[in-house]
């Protein structure tokens, strides 16, 4: 799909049926490639042709604030695209396999931006059972990049506090530095974060590229 004349990936959105609305996907629809633990994947795989810079894993419901996470994500995804970057999202939910297209697209992707909800924290920790979207994106994408290749991204006031989540993205993320999002688009804070949000993906994107860099001298070295 496209938005704007720009490419997207095809991906699903958490919590949203592929085809229509409501929460979760059809069991027929997830297959068992999530709990087959010999399709760990490195960190490190296939970084050199990734087709995107950033995954984004968030929501659709409202936060606390009454707004529509979906709708504000979009915003961001709009900004990123246009500093450079190369986005995985999607404005609708996406027909076929979607488990295959969402681990793909993760794949695909050299870090993920986690935008951290209530609602988000919930659907992960499990509140609509081990087959929500929410959860299964979370758990792969963390399992298959690894911690440091997730950026947490808080965008409601009352989850600034990391030290308070719960369930899985506390575990993984709670300890680690986050990017703020959590005023409205008219305040200042929202272009600022946007601004360190962009700089946060630039390191982790240098970061890949200076190890990758180091790898290749020892090798020289060694041979």
């Amino acid at each position: 799909t496209s938005v704007t004349g720009v490419q997207t990936c095809a991906l699903p959105i958490c919590g949203v049926m592929a085809g229509g609305g409501g929460e979760g996907v059809s069991d027929s629809t997830l297959m068992v490639a999530e709990d087959n633990p010999q399709v760990a994947i490195s960190p490190d795989t296939a970084l050199d042709s990734a087709q995107y810079d950033v995954y984004l894993s968030h929501d659709w419901g409202e936060d606390c604030e009454g707004r529509p996470t979906h709708a504000r994500v979009s915003l961001v995804a709009q900004y990123l695209r246009s500093v450079g970057l190369r986005v995985c999202f999607d404005e609708e939910p996406v027909q076929g396999n979607v488990l295959d297209r969402m681990c793909s697209a993760i794949d695909d992707a050299e870090c993920v931006l986690v935008f951290v909800t209530q609602n988000y924290l919930e659907k992960v920790g499990g509140v609509n059972g081990p087959q929500d979207q929410c959860k299964k994106e979370f758990e792969y994408a963390e399992r298959t990049k690894g911690a440091d290749k997730l950026i947490s991204v808080v965008m409601e006031p009352s989850v600034r506090k990391s030290d308070q989540w719960r369930g899985s993205v506390g575990m993984v993320l709670g300890s680690r530095l986050f990017r703020d999002l959590s005023a409205d688009e008219s305040h200042p804070g929202w272009q600022a974060g946007l601004a360190a949000l962009h700089e946060e993906v630039l390191m982790v994107k240098g970061t890949d590229r200076s190890e990758e860099h180091t790898s290749e001298l020892q090798s020289l070295t060694s041979s």
